[in-house]
């Protein structure tokens, strides 16, 4: 049994929350830096300055928009033992584990107001949070998220595979 690992992929897609907003300010931010060291000439040192800083922040946005949209987390479960890691293509990082201590695991779904909703895994002083950025418009809704979280507890608790 301790072999097995469930393996479980997540996605809020393009609609998570705050999508719109921040595609927005992705894409003016990455203008007004364009703009603005394309007139450094005429804006002088303001231009040389804050021209580069924008258009970085607006590629930044541009790349998280694009993570939440195409990318997903993977959710890997064993019986004591919890892995997240974000995913894009064949690129994965931020891996965090969970360690049940002493048998123990709590799962909340929390609002994040307009942030979205996420599923907290917490054992002991340690937290995992999984699927933030859930909307009920999202590939992944809140209600997937506490069904999740139900058969995971379940999963990390009795180690049993779903039939």
């Amino acid at each position: 049994m301790d072999g097995q690992w469930e393996l479980f992929s997540l996605r809020t897609g393009a609609r998570f929350a705050l999508a719109g907003p921040m595609l927005l300010t992705a894409l003016l931010a990455l203008a007004s830096g364009v703009l603005a060291f394309a007139s450094v000439a005429t804006s002088g040192v303001v231009g040389f300055l804050f021209g580069p800083v924008l258009g970085a922040l607006g590629l930044c946005l541009i790349a998280l928009f694009a993570f939440n949209a195409f990318g997903s987390e993977e959710l890997r479960i064993r019986s004591g033992i919890m892995e997240r890691c974000c995913r894009l293509g064949g690129l994965r990082w931020g891996r965090k584990e969970l360690r049940i201590k002493d048998g123990q695991i709590d799962v909340r779904l929390r609002t994040r107001g307009a942030l979205g909703f996420c599923l907290e895994f917490i054992s002991g002083p340690e937290m995992v949070i999984v699927g933030a950025g859930s909307t009920r418009r999202c590939l992944l809704p809140p209600a997937v998220l506490l069904k999740l979280g139900e058969y995971v507890m379940s999963f990390m608790r009795h180690g049993k595979v779903r039939t």
